[in-house]
């Protein structure tokens, strides 16, 4: 399904994604979980073939990634896709996606209607709110009838109830999905989606499931030589301290955070 090798992304001479490898297996989902700034969206666009590469392999659908955003079996939430067509109405836009992609737009109109927002059908694109466009947009990759689903930040902006509505049909699609965000609440209500850490444009996991995560504890050492390795189920090095998350208990549980940059400001304190 997905094939990734030593992918690395340079702006302006910086590395932003560094040697970062990974492989998707059909219907496989993950949720790669990383900071405001971790390189999540940068992931995605360079899976895409949105933004060129400094080195690595990508292969989708076994095709090379620069062949990807033609590629039907692929779809997005990332809002730069669809900058072409923001002039129209939600509705025709639906319509005319979901014919590109040959999906159902009726199942996408129901999905909006669900949601109870079937005013924005009306609504062009550019006059939506982001909570709006985040809808749209998720409506737009989930109900293509695509292969291999790429969500980015696909709770940004929506309330509660909304969310709690998008994780039902995360968990009942049949597709393979990537997944960003920063959030920790959603991961008990995911909790078979395997889990990856970004952090300063590297890739760590996976933790295979999110349940074995839920209930681990987080702790941090200024020493590579940890005790009670048994216990660890991941550790990251972040610049003079390594993030550890455990199944011994101490201080907090990882879902005492509300997001993962809270984990990484206590951490580097």
């Amino acid at each position: 399904m997905l094939l990734v090798k030593d992918l690395s992304v340079e702006y302006n001479n910086v590395k932003v994604l560094k040697n970062i490898s990974f492989a998707l297996n059909n219907g496989e989902k993950v949720i790669i979980l990383g900071n405001n700034g971790a390189g999540k969206t940068t992931l995605l666009k360079s899976l895409l073939g949105l933004i060129p590469i400094k080195s690595g392999k990508i292969q989708i659908l076994g095709k090379p990634n620069e062949k990807v955003i033609k590629e039907i079996g692929v779809s997005t939430n990332l809002e730069s896709v669809y900058y072409l067509l923001y002039s129209i109405k939600v509705l025709e836009l639906i319509d005319l996606y979901c014919d590109l992609k040959e999906g159902s737009p009726q199942r996408a109109i129901n999905f909006i209607k669900e949601m109870k927002m079937e005013h924005v059908l009306k609504k062009r694109f550019y006059n939506l709110s982001s909570g709006e466009k985040k809808i749209v947009t998720n409506t737009l990759a989930l109900f293509t009838g695509s292969k291999l689903i790429l969500l980015d930040e696909p709770f940004e902006g929506l309330d509660p109830w909304r969310a709690n509505k998008t994780v039902d049909m995360l968990n009942s699609v049949k597709s393979s999905i990537i997944m960003t965000t920063h959030r920790l609440d959603i991961l008990a209500k995911l909790n078979t989606f395997s889990i990856y850490f970004l952090f300063n444009g590297q890739l760590y996991g996976p933790v295979k499931r999110a349940s074995d995560l839920i209930n681990c504890y987080v702790t941090s050492s200024k020493t590579s030589i940890i005790k009670d390795k048994m216990d660890i189920i991941l550790q990251i090095p972040m610049n003079n301290k390594n993030l550890i998350l455990t199944k011994k208990p101490v201080v907090r549980k990882i879902l005492d955070y509300t997001n993962i940059d809270e984990i990484y400001k206590v951490v580097l304190e």
